[in-house]
């Protein structure tokens, strides 16, 4: 990867997109619209507007090396520092996606401290958000902005401020997704184009989804473009490759998460029946002794109803706090996405309230720690020699296997470890060097330790736990591999560990049945975080997962609950996975309603 693309985002957009994309802009050029282009790059969206007949045209590129190959005269300035108050009828372009630790330290500064962007950007996000967020206040009412992008920004915590905006502004028009077509060479990613509007009107979405990993075509384009005229009469098309389908608008700052419509009854099948079926819990609050677990909302829950903090309880709950909406205070009952007559909301039980979940432990050099062959070391040394799960230990319901691996934190000087541990000692001066690079957390970590031990007593010391890879490519495998792990071992930063909560009374082998289900693993598909045919299990995601808790005073649940239990014990015992998981399946199913 060249410094320009690390530090840029500089992807050159072919030129057969740009004129699709271009194609996407309603304006009539008659009206002379003031077109922008605030990363021209080469100019091969300039070339395009030129070809259209747009003549209002500007443009920025902060590279004043690369070649203008438009007739359009190119600002040599930073985007970024413009006036926001600068409006324009148009802005289409392919801005750069940089992470933040890769964006040029002059301007990473500038988005930190400067008044517009200090708290518009988290220092987490990334550089295509302020590009959106600018072009999008650049907007004149009723302006269009058609974008090409990865989709990540879509469903990302850190571009949550970014999503509230534009849902605040305006109205998603239209969506094509392209799966990982390899559209730019160094970009493996989803991306898509998308076309947003500044205005309100209530209309729905467009959205054209190509289920391939061929190479983008003009063939393909052209069709994606015969599909959304499809979809002014029709509400859903389904052709090899292609799903087109009408979407409704995304709301506030959450996830923006594009369900087609004949998944869309299925997942508020599997949440409904979780929230109707959520036990009484009990609750540390003045007042309240017991509520529905499925009333007691998170930030996030209140975000999405749009209901005021200052009007709700404060709940302790499982060591979390949750929000208790005072129905009788104010609160209007014509909340959004509940009816008149019954306003209050209710929400799915979710894993993260049943369990606490926590990435695995950071070493920093991996190769450092792996050992080969215990018996080089003493039997007092190999006390200091622990079992890693890494992901590619994990199989579905199980764990397969571990590494050995030196650990050593608790040695607080070199010489107590020379003279104390010699092997040990000598294995690890080898990586000396090395482990002095490595990224310090803010801190100052002798070299033989691991630098960061988060969740460290969550890890080790739960007896029983389930462990997922921190990414897991389902395009491929089809299915997810959460394992049950029993004992103590720890684990490295590709796996995140489950632990579940001792207040909730279902067996632990209940919900590596439920994770592991062709069901869950359709609603991670289109609720969880995914790139490309990739899943994304860092702990916000995972937390997410909607989970049917039993009712213990219903004899079917009971028995149900006792029989997925039955058959994964079949499954740890044997390592057969078939066909005790079909079993499991049809239970999951029944238990969630979706026979």
């Amino acid at each position: 990867m060249t410094e320009k693309v690390k530090n840029w985002g500089q992807y050159f957009t072919p030129q057969d997109v740009a004129e699709f994309m271009v194609n996407l802009i309603s304006k009539d050029i008659r009206s002379y619209p003031r077109v922008l282009e605030p990363c021209a790059g080469q100019g091969v969206f300039l070339k395009e507007l030129e070809r259209k007949g747009f003549k209002n045209i500007v443009a920025y590129e902060i590279d004043s090396t690369l070649q203008n190959n438009s007739n359009v005269n190119v600002l040599r300035q930073d985007f970024l520092s413009t006036d926001p108050n600068d409006k324009f009828d148009v802005i289409i372009g392919n801005p750069p996606y940089v992470r933040w630790r890769n964006i040029p330290k002059e301007l990473r500064e500038k988005l930190r401290v400067h008044p517009y962007w200090k708290d518009k950007l988290n220092g987490l996000g990334d550089l295509l958000y302020a590009f959106i967020y600018l072009s999008v206040e650049k907007l004149s009412d009723n302006g269009e902005l058609v974008f090409i992008t990865p989709m990540f920004w879509m469903e990302t915590t850190h571009a949550k401020i970014l999503r509230k905006q534009l849902s605040k502004l305006g109205e998603i028009d239209l969506i094509i997704t392209f799966n990982e077509m390899r559209i730019f060479k160094e970009v493996s990613s989803t991306i898509m184009v998308f076309k947003f509007v500044k205005r309100k009107v209530g209309k729905q979405i467009k959205i054209v989804q190509i289920h391939s990993k061929e190479n983008l075509t003009q063939e393909i384009l052209d069709h994606a473009m015969v599909l959304l005229e499809r979809l002014n009469k029709q509400d859903y098309v389904q052709e090899d490759m292609y799903e087109a389908y009408i979407h409704p608008q995304f709301m506030n700052g959450n996830p923006w998460v594009v369900i087609p419509p004949h998944i869309k009854p299925l997942i508020e099948k599997m949440e409904e029946t979780c929230a109707t079926t959520a036990p009484l819990v009990p609750v540390n609050n003045s007042g309240v002794t017991q509520s529905p677990l499925s009333r007691l909302l998170e930030q996030e829950d209140l975000e999405q109803y749009e209901i005021p903090r200052r009007l709700c309880k404060a709940i302790k709950f499982c060591g979390k706090t949750y929000f208790l909406p005072e129905y009788g205070s104010g609160l209007a009952t014509g909340l959004k996405d509940t009816n008149q007559t019954n306003p209050e909301i209710v929400r799915s039980p979710r894993l993260g309230d049943i369990a606490q979940i926590g990435n695995g432990l950071v070493s920093g050099l991996d190769r450092a720690f792996k050992v080969a062959h215990e018996n080089a070391f003493s039997g007092r040394e190999r006390q200091k020699i622990v079992p890693v799960v890494k992901a590619k230990n994990l199989k579905r319901y199980y764990v397969e296997g571990y590494t050995p691996y030196i650990f050593v934190n608790d040695i607080a000087s070199q010489k107590e470890l020379e003279f104390g541990y010699p092997n040990v000692f000598e294995h690890l001066l080898r990586f000396k060097s090395k482990l002095e690079q490595r990224y310090q957390y803010g801190q100052t970590i002798p070299w033989w330790h691991w630098v960061f031990l988060r969740n460290f007593r969550l890890i080790t010391e739960s007896p029983e736990k389930i462990l997922v890879p921190c990414k897991e490519r389902i395009d491929k495998k089809g299915y997810v591999r959460f394992s049950l792990a029993v004992g103590k071992l720890y684990v490295t930063q590709d796996v995140t560990a489950i632990v579940k909560k001792p207040e909730f009374k279902e067996d632990v082998k209940y919900l590596v049945g439920i994770l592991n289900s062709e069901l869950i693993l359709t609603w991670l598909k289109y609720k969880g975080l995914t790139r490309g045919g990739v899943l994304e299990f860092s702990e916000k995601p995972l937390s997410r997962i909607p989970i049917r808790l039993i009712n213990w005073k219903n004899r079917e649940d009971v028995e149900i609950h006792d029989k997925i239990v039955r058959l994964v014990d079949q499954i740890l015992e044997t390592k057969l996975i078939e066909p005790y998981h079909e079993q499991i399946e049809s239970l999951v199913r029944k238990l969630y309603g979706v026979l």
